[in-house]
Order: C-alpha cells, then sequence, then structure tokens
C-alpha cells in the first residue's frame, strides 16, 4: 500500500489526538486517585511543590522503623543516586510507650545531612550532596501508624508522595521503586531498563548477606524456601510466579493507583499489592538486577521474613527439621490449571455446559484436586462464571482473576494439610531438581 505526504500528516494527527486522550484519560485517573484514597501528605503536596521547581528523573520509597542510620551511606553515592529523589517515611505504632530513640536518631542524622529546603505538616525536604530526601515524621506523639495499619501505611505514604510528584510534574518516571532499609542495592539498579511498558510491576532477584552467623545460616534457608516456592510455582505455570517482597520491586505509577495502592495492613501489604497488579497487567520477573538484603531477625510485622526466621532458629538443627511444601503440591497445581485452561474450558464453551455437566466434568479430576478446588470456592465461582463469561477472552481473565496468589496459596496449603504433608527442605529442594525442569 502506497502512503502520501498528505496520509501521513493525517496519520500522525489521528495518532496524536488518540495519544493525547489517552493521557488525559491517565492524567485523570490519576487525579480522582489523589483525590480519593491517597494519603494526606500526598494530598496536601502541591503547596510544598511550588516552593521548589526542581523535578526528579525517578524516586525509591523506603519506610523505617527502628533503624540506625547506617544503611543511608549507600545513598550518599552520586554514581547510583543522580536525578533520583529518595522518599524516607520514619514511623512507628501507635501503641508504642514513647518515640523510639533509633527513630528519632534517623530523622535527626537526615536534617543534619544537608540543607532544608521546605517544611509542610510530616514533611521535610532535605538537599544533600547525593540526593534530595524527602523525609516524613510518622514516628512523633500524635502522627504515629495505627497499629493495625503498620508498614502498609507507611509504604502508601511513601509511594502516595511519589504519584502526587508524578502528577505535579516534578518526577518525570511512571516507575516507583520500593524497598526496605535492610536493603543494599547493586551498582546497576537504577541503570536497568523495565522489561516492557506493557507491564504492571517488575520484581527483582535477591539475595540475603551471609556472615556465618546462625542467624544467617536460618535466613539463607528460608531464602532457599522462598525461591523453592516462586520456582514451583513457575514450573506449574502459574502468572503469580514472582517473589512478593517489598524490597525487591518496582511498579507503575497507573497501575498503582489503578488498584489504590498499597493495603493499609501491618503485614503482607506487598503480596496484596503485587496480587492486585497482576490483574492490570503482567508481571515481570528480572533476574539480573540482584538485591541483597541483610540477615536479621525482626519483629516489625508479624509474620514474614523476620518471625519465620525466628521460628527456624527455635529448632534444634534446622538444617535437618526445617519443612516446606513437599513437592507433590505444585505438581497437583500443575494438573489443576491445565484443566482450568484446556480440559474444562473446552467444555465450557461446549454445545452442553450446563452447571450439571460442568460439574460431572470435574469428577474426572483426581480426588485431592476436586476437594481443594471445593475448598476455595470453585462451586461458586463456577455459578458466577455461567453468569459472565460470554467469549474464551473473558474466560480467560475470569480465570486468572479468580485464580490468584491467595487463592493458589490456599489450594496449596488445603493440599499440604489433607493430603501431601511438608517435607524437609534439603528433600524438597531436592526433589525440585529432578521434578522443575
Amino acid at each position: 500500500m502506497r502512503f502520501f505526504r498528505h496520509d501521513i500528516v493525517v496519520l500522525d494527527k489521528i495518532l496524536g489526538s488518540l495519544m493525547t486522550k489517552v493521557m488525559t484519560n491517565v492524567t485523570l485517573a490519576l487525579e480522582k486517585y489523589l483525590r480519593d484514597y491517597a494519603e494526606p501528605e500526598a494530598q496536601s503536596l502541591d503547596l510544598a511543590c511550588s516552593v521548589d521547581e526542581k523535578s526528579y528523573q525517578r524516586c525509591i520509597v523506603i519506610p523505617a522503623c527502628d533503624e540506625a542510620p547506617d544503611f543511608l551511606e549507600q545513598f550518599k553515592r552520586p554514581e547510583l543516586m543522580g536525578g533520583c529523589l529518595l522518599i524516607l517515611v520514619v514511623n512507628q505504632a501507635d501503641v508504642s510507650v514513647g518515640v523510639l530513640p533509633r527513630n528519632h536518631h534517623l530523622f535527626e542524622s537526615v536534617l543534619q545531612s544537608g540543607s532544608v529546603i521546605y517544611r509542610h505538616l510530616t514533611c521535610t525536604l532535605v538537599r544533600t550532596a547525593a540526593c534530595d530526601i524527602l523525609l516524613v515524621n510518622r514516628y512523633q506523639t500524635g502522627s504515629e501508624i495505627p497499629v493495625k495499619q503498620g508498614v502498609g501505611l507507611a509504604r502508601k505514604i511513601g509511594c502516595d508522595l511519589a504519584c502526587a510528584l508524578f502528577v505535579a510534574k516534578r518526577l518525570t518516571s511512571s516507575w516507583v521503586y520500593s524497598t526496605d532499609a535492610d536493603a543494599v542495592l547493586p551498582e546497576a539498579y537504577f541503570r536497568h531498563r523495565v522489561q516492557s511498558e506493557s507491564i504492571s510491576a517488575e520484581i527483582f532477584e535477591f539475595h540475603h548477606q551471609d556472615d556465618g552467623s546462625d542467624v544467617a545460616q536460618a535466613t539463607q534457608l528460608y531464602e532457599s524456601a522462598i525461591k523453592y516456592y516462586r520456582q514451583g510455582l513457575a514450573w506449574a505455570g502459574s502468572a503469580y510466579a514472582v517473589y512478593t517482597l517489598g524490597s525487591t520491586l518496582v511498579f507503575n505509577i497507573s497501575a498503582y493507583c489503578q488498584v489504590r495502592g498499597f493495603p493499609k495492613r501491618a503485614g503482607a501489604e506487598d503480596f496484596y499489592l503485587i496480587n492486585k497488579l497482576a490483574k492490570i497487567s503482567p508481571l515481570s520477573f528480572n533476574p539480573l538486577i540482584d538485591v541483597a538484603l541483610q540477615s536479621r531477625v525482626s519483629e516489625r510485622v508479624p509474620f514474614g521474613t523476620g518471625p519465620a526466621i525466628k521460628n527456624i532458629l527455635e529448632l534444634e538443627c534446622p538444617g535437618e527439621e526445617y519443612t516446606y511444601y513437599n513437592p507433590q503440591v505444585f505438581i497437583a497445581l500443575k494438573q489443576w490449571l491445565h484443566f482450568l485452561a484446556v480440559d474444562f474450558k473446552k467444555v465450557f464453551f461446549s454445545d452442553n455446559n450446563s452447571i450439571d455437566c460442568l460439574l460431572e466434568q470435574c469428577k474426572s479430576l483426581a480426588p485431592e484436586l476436586l476437594a481443594a478446588a471445593e475448598h476455595i470456592g470453585f462451586n461458586s465461582w463456577l455459578k458466577h462464571l455461567l453468569k459472565q463469561c460470554r467469549n474464551p477472552e473473558s474466560y480467560d481473565k475470569n480465570t486468572h482473576h479468580w485464580f490468584d496468589a491467595f487463592q493458589t496459596l490456599k489450594f496449596i496449603r488445603y493440599l499440604q494439610a489433607n493430603y501431601y504433608p511438608p517435607q524437609a527442605l534439603k528433600k524438597c529442594l531436592r526433589h525440585a531438581g529432578e521434578c522443575f525442569v
């Protein structure tokens, strides 16, 4: 087909108009999020932004609770932090007795590390030699975090501020980096390019530093378990086969606003955010960026890495006694996902697809799979599917949204509790090497 100059000009105008409309809709959606769902710090940031016109190429958000200021040393490297804004949310729960000394020491250390550009409500912008730090005070009396909202609210405050800066054109990148105070970032951390603009989030590789201590050895066991779980999900064909760690995450601002930000929870906030992001657009795992995490026992959250390591340390012989999911649960998961994607889908779009016929098809499943499916509410979902689903694309979307990371975990835990008891982790890893290929 031949195009003349006039045709190309017209086509450019049409594409330009479409792009403008798309960008306008995105901006309106971001503004709606900030207006209706963002935290007060972000909603009132316009006044603060008007004081200083500097814009940033990217930003990174860190919640800090009871942390010494040592972790900030890495952010003094201009080669790492050039053009970057660090949003640091110093926080503690409202049930704490008095201000945690290390919180106050951290806050004051940042103030003394550079010059204060402005203050507004709980936010203070500090300009240092390497980067600007937007410091958020959620630790002093009257500004503490509600105990049930914990680290989830702390992350949400920081990320909402990043969204506000983006809308105000003070942040040029539409991607926000999320990490923790115990993370050591590699030199290439900010130099990487997100693998695809169509994804909602990218999750990086990680490893824990090993100093030979008992804590480090326990942490290595837990790390092996997390990586084994992700590997099992990936082998089974799950779309949710990524680490759900808030310290290894970069997400798209538009997708973040669509799912209304980090859940305000005292733990697992990263799991639930990533689970929601996966339903907006695909997730991507980037093994080339490897974030180092400190090995330590922590009681900052009620579950997760810190409590898990503490439990491992209580074992008499952790290397022998620490157990995890039996490899059989991933074999069962693979069979279940294939059933949903192929066998059941075929019957669903056949002429004989009454609910009775569909349930009859399920009887072809192994007994443990059928029991696990009933446990996670398959029958109720099927009734919903019959009302809502009209084509294969809709079926795939409904299945992806229903059998998400949380349902996957429930499915696996049911199989573990009733059919496949946990095994020693070292045995699981050995079997994984044989099976997950």
